[in-house]
This record gives structure tokens, sequence and C-alpha cells, in this order.
């Protein structure tokens, strides 16, 4: 079945109408298109924290963190991931053969969204500098092709917004967002996409060749697979941005089928459950609340060979929230980022006499603690602030000399959600946030 939406990107121009092909194995379910509860292994297995005053490290997903803190039942929804369309996949029930259609896939981070403050208890702001130092990708492979020997290869890209050219900031608007999302505009972070090399069209990418072998098949279910990115550098208040490929190690004619070849499959998170949209709920560089700073896309057949109609997709990987409005099935590509913080800890947050840590424990259940340090002394007073900008709670430390102090106090009279807290020192002042959980 084939299911068609237009959505309009009024701002810059640009507007595709996108097919999309539903996934099915003539020998059955081998990778089922919907999964419900699928725990990405990097969560249960690799989490890595170390809690110091200079490094932090964590494994994020935005959809897994979206599913986790929101209570959507996410359902894992898979597809192949091509290389050319000469070669046909197996599509609809009954099954039939048709060119597979996604070429590219791209994923964009922002590690400061709400979501992974109350997953991972992440507590660095958005001017610290972090690396990316590993890469997890949740898939299915299969191996038809004759030769056993054959090496196929997963290409890897990741690069960081260097300027708006890398990564520019597009909206969706009008009457079809507000239809199929129940608001008007949606900002979101777009990748680049060079139709010559089939890879993003930006600069500083680095690029990472995994070899897949025949160790790498998964036999009935869907596998992780875990991979070096050698710490990858990125500034702070950058937003990462990564595209996944498949490149066959084998050669293919026209009309070629997968069940004689080799076969990728992705998978990809629904945000809140079947067919729902969460927006992104922290957005500081515009004009809009409607944003989505971590967002997954994909390149089709016609952007991998430059065919969308003028001022249309050409040029873009397409967010994937654009494709149909009755399920959203590839809201969010299960591909994880384990990075580590650089220069976390109070001296990070000494302006001028104040110094401010993150509150611990963050996300806070109960009792919570703000560390804060005073060079010169002076009169403190700390206060706690709702989104909205209302004072919920206020602590008159009176005047103090210069030295460490901490404030104690409990959140159980909080209802959950993003708070800021702003420490005053002599009319000085420095904010940071931090979550309240259940």
């Amino acid at each position: 079945m084939i299911n068609k939406t237009t959505l309009f990107l009024l701002a810059c121009g640009i507007a595709g109408s996108i097919s999309a092909q539903t996934l099915q194995n003539s020998n059955g379910p081998l990778y089922p298109s919907h999964r419900p509860g699928y725990k990405p292994e990097v969560f249960t297995k690799k989490f890595e924290q170390n809690n110091n005053r200079t490094t932090e490290t964590y494994w994020l997903n935005y959809g897994f963190a979206v599913d986790s803190v929101y209570g959507g039942i996410a359902d894992l929804n898979s597809n192949y991931l091509g290389w050319d369309s000469l070669i046909l996949g197996e599509f609809g029930s009954p099954v039939s053969y048709e060119p597979i259609w996604i070429n590219n896939i791209g994923n964009v981070l922002d590690v400061n969204a709400d979501a992974f403050q109350s997953t991972s208890g992440i507590n660095w702001n958005s001017w610290n500098s972090y690396t990316v130092d590993s890469m997890a990708l949740v898939y299915a492979y299969e191996r038809n092709h004759p030769n056993p020997n054959i090496v196929d290869t997963l290409v890897v890209n990741l690069f960081y917004n260097t300027n708006n050219t890398n990564m520019p900031t597009f909206f969706f608007s009008g009457a079809t967002m507000l239809t199929n999302f129940g608001f008007d505009t949606v900002y979101f972070k777009a990748i680049n996409y060079n139709y010559q090399t089939n890879s993003i069209n930006a600069s500083g990418v680095a690029t990472y060749k995994i070899p897949l072998t025949a160790a790498d098949t998964a036999a009935t279910f869907f596998r992780e697979k875990v991979w070096s990115t050698n710490q990858f550098a990125v500034p702070g208040g950058k937003i990462v941005g990564s595209s996944i490929t498949f490149k066959p190690g084998f050669t293919y004619q026209l009309n070629d089928t997968v069940t004689n070849l080799n076969a990728f499959y992705f998978a990809s998170y629904e945000e809140q459950g079947a067919g729902t949209f969460l927006i992104y709920n922290y957005c500081p560089n515009s004009s809009s609340p409607q944003c989505d700073w971590n967002v997954s896309s994909l390149v089709t057949t016609q952007g991998r060979y430059n065919l969308y109609p003028p001022n249309s997709w050409n040029g873009r990987f397409i967010p994937t929230y654009a494709f149909t409005n009755a399920s959203y099935a590839f809201e969010h590509h299960l591909i994880s980022y384990k990075v580590t913080s650089l220069n976390v800890g109070i001296e990070e947050e000494l302006q001028g006499n104040i110094g401010l840590a993150q509150n611990v424990p963050n996300p806070a259940t109960g009792e919570t603690m703000i560390r804060y340090s005073l060079e010169n002394g002076g009169d403190v007073q700390l206060d706690i602030f709702d989104v909205t900008g209302k004072q919920i709670l206020s602590f008159d430390q009176g005047t103090q000399a210069r030295g460490t102090y901490q404030i104690e106090f409990n959140t159980n009279n909080l209802q959950a959600g993003v708070y800021f807290y702003t420490l005053n020192v002599n009319g000085e002042r420095v904010t940071r946030r931090m979550v309240v959980a259940d």
C-alpha cells in the first residue's frame, strides 16, 4: 500500500509529494515492521556515567527518551536501507517487487532536549563542549548472496553545524500542519544532501566505514551494532548531524531482488506511540516554541537522483514526519550516540563572583541539592521559577563570605516538569535549568 501526503515548506519554497511503501517479507514477518516495547541494547548493557568535576558520559537516543518520559507505546518500524533503485525489495500484501525507495537515513542530535535530562540526568549546559565517542544503530541484516565471503559496508557521516549553511533552520507552515500535527508551524534543523556522492553536503564531515559480514546477521529479530567515532569533537552550543547508508560488496543488475542478494534494514521509533508526534520543547534560537531540534530524516530515490521538481526536496534530507498523516511511521531512527561532556563542574559555571553547579540529582525526585561558590562574598538569594517565569520558591541566605555552599530542598510539592533556578549575589545573577520528575 502506498500512502501519500504533501507538506509545504513555505518559508523556503520547498514542497514535495512523498510516497511510502509498506515493508513485507515474502517468507513471513522476518523483520516485522511493528514491534512494540523494543529497548535499544545500549541502554540496558552499555550505559555509562562518570560523575566527577571534569567529564560525564551518556548514551542518548531521542526517540527512546521521548517514549520513556511521556509514556507513549512506541512501535518499532522498519524498512530497507537501499543503495540503488535498480534493486527490487518486497513490499505490500500480497507481496510485490518494487524499487527500494530509501537510500540514506539522517539524524540530528541536540543534547539539551528536556527528555534527555529526564531519562539520562544529563546536566551540562548548551555551551559545554563535548565529544561523540561512539554510535549505535538498531538494524536487521540478511545475506542471500551465494558468495559467503562478501563484505558489505555501512558508510557513516558525522558533522556539526559550523554555521547556518551546514545545518539550516527551516519550517513547515499552514493548514496541512495544523490538520496533521495540531499546530501551525514547526521549525526543524535540516541536513543538506549531495546527490552525486549520496552523502551529507557540509564542511568538516568525518566519515566512518563499518564492515558487515555474516557475523552481523540477525536470524529473526533486530539487533544493535556499536562503532567508535574516535571522540569526534563538538564545540559548545553546536548540534550534531549524521547520515548512514549501505554500500554492497557485490555487483548487481537491473531488477535483481533482495531474495538473491544481501539486504539491510533500519529501525525507527514513533515518538509517542502509533500515529502521534511530540513537538520538541527547547528551541533557544527560533522565534517559535514549536520546534524539533532532534529530528530524523531520509533521502528517497527521487532525492538520490535529484529527480524532485524545482524548488522542492532536491539537495535536502526529508524530515521523516513529512511522509504520511496517518502513522508517522519513521519519526525517529534508532541511532544512538555516546557523548562525553568536557569541563563539567562548578568552575565551568563561574561568572564573575558566582559559581553555580547543576542540582543533584537531576531529574529531582524528593530531596535535591544545589551547590554554589562565591569568589568575593555578598548578599545571596536563590529563586526557583517555572517555565512561565513565575517564582515558585525563594531562599534568602543573607550575607555570606567567600567559599562554597549548598542549599537542599524538597521538590515533592512541585509538579513534574522543567524549572529554572537563579542565584542572585549583590545583583549579579546566574541561572541554570533543572527537571522535576514524578
